[in-house]
């Protein structure tokens, strides 16, 4: 083994060797002094006027400039400041690196040199303590004054008003000359209902004129002042409506809509197969589990002509006449015994109008619907017989008007059917075919005349009802005016005259 020995670092004359880090610094301040020292000489040589002094030992010996170049020799000072700079700036780098000497010779992060307290951390939240006032809360920030209870306001004293003289006998007055000309305009009407002019009043512009507007609306009175949207409004104060109460109405349906049946679950034909399969399948197994406990005798063979060799083999063998005798007439047994069950399943005339009666009653239940047609020309034919015979069968009621001027026709009940009713008379029948029409008229020679082509059936009015206002569906023939306001006004709708006549002029004009 070698017995020599690595010599200590603090030996002083054991032949230690320098650490690299001593020698660089060793050389760094040797650097530093020396640039130091030949700067000084510099400095002191300009100020003495002789700058070949500041030169250093190996440049005094050279010849002298004839002259002095100050520019020259301002950038050789400016270069070698510049030297000594770069210098001390890496001795301060590599010094840093060794105060923080690790295994990677990594340097301390700037931050942990340095003893560095943020002025937050020094600063500490003092808790502050309000005493509660004992008379005056207002200036307190926690005092909320919604919490405690309120002052009592002073309600104003109403002063008398006194009214002034004559002032209620204007206002009777006016209400006496108002009822004298109300009377007068239902003793004019009654006078034109009779003389059979009332639709040259009734279609004029004054009567689909609409009433302007108010200034206040009745739901807001309570809430303006002097009768007006401009001025201030009363929300708080004695007077006003506005409370800390509110109020909930009752929900009331209208009298016009019925409540609608709970619709069935609608399923797709897929769907429908295959309940009708299981359903069939269950009855199958509990038959057959009715035959296992002997509690109904087994299904006879189902025997047929392609399968009678395979069913009967040693009898039809025997006799094979006799066996194709009493398939056959069990074929038809069969037959017979399954068109027999359709027979019993199909409904009876009864049925079947009964279920139809139900369906118009469950139509009808969603509400009356009220449409009304105006007709050029309904002559005597199977286009009359059509609007007559389909507003029985959908359960409609209503009146069909023949008038010399034009045709009405008012039909009201379930909205499907109303539909199904103005599908016909708008689309399905050809008003202008007069191949489905009697002659119009006959003139004394004989010859055929008759002009559908500007025949048409127009809707007037569609709407809801409240309830049904006739009994019945008919035709009434009615050759002047006032009987037909007659016959519709007993059932409620003598404005439907007007309005299809009023109708009819707007398209002449167009």
């Amino acid at each position: 083994m070698d017995q020599r020995k690595r010599p200590h670092d603090g030996d002083g004359d054991g032949g230690g060797v320098d650490s690299p880090g001593k020698k660089l610094k060793m050389s760094q301040v040797d650097i530093i002094a020396q640039a130091k020292a030949q700067i000084a000489a510099k400095l002191a040589a300009m100020r003495a006027g002789n700058p070949t002094a500041a030169l250093p030992s190996n440049t005094a010996s050279a010849s002298k400039p004839p002259g002095i170049d100050m520019a020259d020799l301002q950038r050789r000072v400016a270069e070698a400041k510049a030297k000594v700079t770069g210098r001390v700036s890496r001795f301060e780098e590599a010094t840093r690196s060794e105060a923080g000497g690790s295994g990677l010779k990594v340097g301390l992060h700037p931050a942990l040199m340095s003893d560095i307290t943020t002025s937050q951390s020094k600063k500490r939240k003092e808790l502050k303590i309000y005493d509660t006032p004992e008379e005056d809360l207002s200036h307190n920030p926690y005092f909320d004054p919604s919490l405690g209870a309120k002052p009592t306001k002073s309600r104003a004293g109403r002063s008398f008003e006194f009214v002034e003289h004559g002032r209620y006998i204007q206002q009777a007055a006016a209400l006496r000359q108002q009822a004298r000309l109300e009377e007068l305009k239902r003793s004019i009407a009654a006078t034109a209902r009779k003389a059979g002019f009332e639709d040259e009043l009734d279609t004029s512009e004054n009567a689909f004129r609409k009433e302007e507007p108010p200034e206040v609306e009745w739901w807001d009175q309570g809430l303006v002042t002097d009768k007006s949207y401009g001025n201030p409004y009363k929300i708080d104060g004695p007077d006003s409506i506005v409370t800390l109460y509110v109020q909930h109405p009752i929900p009331i349906p209208p009298p016009g809509e019925k409540p609608l049946p709970a619709r069935p679950l609608m399923l797709t034909k897929k769907e429908q197969k295959k309940i009708r399969r299981q359903a069939r399948a269950e009855r199958l197994k509990d038959k057959q589990d009715q035959q296992r406990l002997g509690l109904i005798p087994p299904d006879p063979p189902k025997v047929k002509l392609n399968n009678l060799m395979r069913v009967l083999t040693s009898e039809a063998v025997k006799d094979p006449t006799a066996v194709e005798r009493d398939v056959r007439q069990q074929v038809a047994a069969r037959k017979e015994a399954h068109e027999q069950d359709n027979e019993e399943r199909k409904l009876t005339p009864d049925q079947r109008r009964d279920k139809a009666l139900e369906k118009l009653e469950k139509d009808e239940d969603k509400g009356i619907r009220c449409a009304v047609f105006r007709i050029e020309f309904l002559p005597p034919g199977s286009n009359k017989f059509k609007v007559e015979v389909n507003a029985n069968q959908h359960g409609l009621t209503g009146v069909g008007i023949l008038n010399p001027s034009f045709n009405l026709i008012i039909v009201e009940g379930g909205p499907k059917s109303v539909k199904k009713y103005k599908h016909l008379m708008l689309e399905r029948i050809d008003w202008t075919d007069a191949s489905k029409n009697a002659p119009l008229r006959e003139d004394l020679d004989g010859d055929m005349e008759q002009d559908l082509t500007k025949n048409r059936c127009e809707l007037v009015w569609e709407g809801d009802l409240r309830q049904r206002n006739f009994r019945m569906w008919k035709y009434r023939r009615c050759e002047d005016e006032q009987t037909a306001r007659e016959v519709l006004t007993r059932g409620n709708c003598a404005e439907m005259w007007t309005t299809a006549k009023a109708w009819g002029k707007v398209h002449k004009d167009l």
